[in-house]
């Protein structure tokens, strides 16, 4: 989770790029089909309403939580911006809380689909979005994955961060 959404699929301990070398490009996944209009063409893709550019603009949109956050919404302050968003959600702000939350479910959402279709013993996340909100997103994932993952009954899926840090999405790369 960084300035898109991906992820890294390893069978066997190996790294899967499927035909292209485009494997895991969960960000254009469409969770919702009436959702805004994306740059694939589709609508709703995870990527354009869940990623840390995307809860920005929405943050950005609410002008009362831009103001109390100092939100600049200026294009190379994305990284800064959704900073300010995730630590204000780490302390109990309700509009920070409520982007990060929802961003958490939707990304939680293409986890449980993936999960559903690969049957993983174990889910990381990294990336620098991460670095604040992390735990936030792994309770979700796991709340997600213990309700509706298919295999539940089976086996559980670990959920964890990695400890790759701000370098997680690019090493995972």
């Amino acid at each position: 989770l960084a300035n898109g959404i991906g992820a890294g699929i390893m069978i066997d301990g190996e790294l899967y790029g499927g035909t292209s070398s485009n494997a895991g490009e969960i960000g254009h996944v469409s969770l919702d089909p009436s959702g805004p209009e994306c740059s694939c063409g589709s609508r709703g893709c995870l990527e354009r309403i869940a990623s840390p550019q995307h809860l920005v603009a929405a943050a950005v949109a609410d002008a009362p939580l831009a103001a109390r956050l100092e939100l600049s919404g200026a294009r190379d302050a994305i990284r800064t911006d959704f900073e300010r968003i995730a630590f204000a959600a780490t302390r109990g702000d309700e509009g920070a809380t409520q982007l990060i939350s929802r961003a958490a479910e939707y990304l939680a959402q293409a986890v449980v689909g993936l999960a559903n279709a690969l049957d993983p013993r174990e889910v990381v996340l990294a990336g620098p979005a991460l670095e604040l909100v992390g735990d936030i997103y792994a309770s979700t994932i796991r709340e997600a994955l213990a309700a509706r993952f298919f295999m539940r009954p089976v086996h559980e899926v670990s959920v964890r961060l990695s400890g790759l840090g701000l370098d997680g999405a690019a090493l995972g790369a």
